[in-house]
């Protein structure tokens, strides 16, 4: 592993060397997924592997468990809770409800296609305990009198696990359509099958060597298409994003 890896570091170096380009270290990380750590000797440089790194604002860590992202994510939204509750005593439940939708909800749901669906249920616990806590604040309900439906229903919110299900779901019907990454799609459409006890379903048998649960993505995509219908595929995307939000409506 160390020398193949070292050798492809010295192939990239020597190509941007040539083009007129400078790898910058100081910026350049490295992360082992479930390999130990790792140190590579680049130029005259030492590059240790880390257990974590931002990427595009998400934490990604070695063993993929996300807890570093979900912690930092929780704790960024519980400080905004101060704020929340100052403008709700001037603005009106509707107009409170759009801005915690721009400024709290965004930020809950960034990047949730690629780590929601490996949440464990503690996780998911902690996301719901903030998400309805920031409800309560809109509705002002500090003596917690009103039941976690019945804020949903005053306050037009739909359930964070809603949220993560149609995100995701449309994540991956645009994966699947635009045939890209074609790797990914190639090693998604290699372990689908048509589910004879439920016709219409398709589903996905896992081939992974470690048995990882959900991190292993034929059986993350299975507890999503699992809701679809088969014939969903061929729909463009505004209409198969019509037919999730329908579902969720009439249950």
């Amino acid at each position: 592993m160390q020398r193949r890896l070292s050798k492809s570091f010295k192939e990239h170096f020597e190509w941007l060397s040539k083009v007129g380009m400078k790898c910058n270290m100081t910026k350049t990380e490295l992360m082992m997924f479930d390999e130990g750590e790792l140190n590579l000797n680049c130029g005259n440089s030492n590059l240790k592997s880390g257990s974590s790194m931002k990427i595009l604002g998400v934490h990604v860590d070695s063993k993929l468990s996300w807890e570093i992202h979900v912690s930092r994510m929780l704790s960024k939204i519980r400080s905004h809770l101060f704020t929340l509750r100052f403008i709700r005593k001037h603005l009106s439940i509707k107009d409170t409800i759009n801005v915690v939708k721009a400024q709290i909800v965004s930020r809950m749901t960034y990047g949730a296609p690629v780590w929601s669906i490996s949440l464990n249920y503690r996780q998911r616990a902690q996301i719901r305990s903030v998400y309805f806590l920031i409800i309560r604040t809109v509705l002002r309900d500090f003596g917690r009198k009103l039941s976690r439906s019945k804020m949903l229903k005053i306050s037009g919110m739909e359930s964070i696990d809603d949220i993560f299900f149609k995100r995701t779901s449309m994540f991956i019907f645009n994966v699947i359509n635009n045939l890209s990454p074609t790797s990914l799609i190639s090693s998604i459409l290699s372990k689908a099958y048509f589910n004879e006890r439920h016709p219409g379903e398709i589903s996905f048998f896992d081939t992974s060597k470690t048995k990882i649960g959900k991190k292993c993505i034929t059986n993350a995509i299975k507890n999503y298409t699992e809701n679809w219908k088969f014939e969903w595929f061929g729909l463009s995307k505004i209409e198969f994003k019509s037919k999730i939000r329908a579902q969720f409506q009439t249950e």
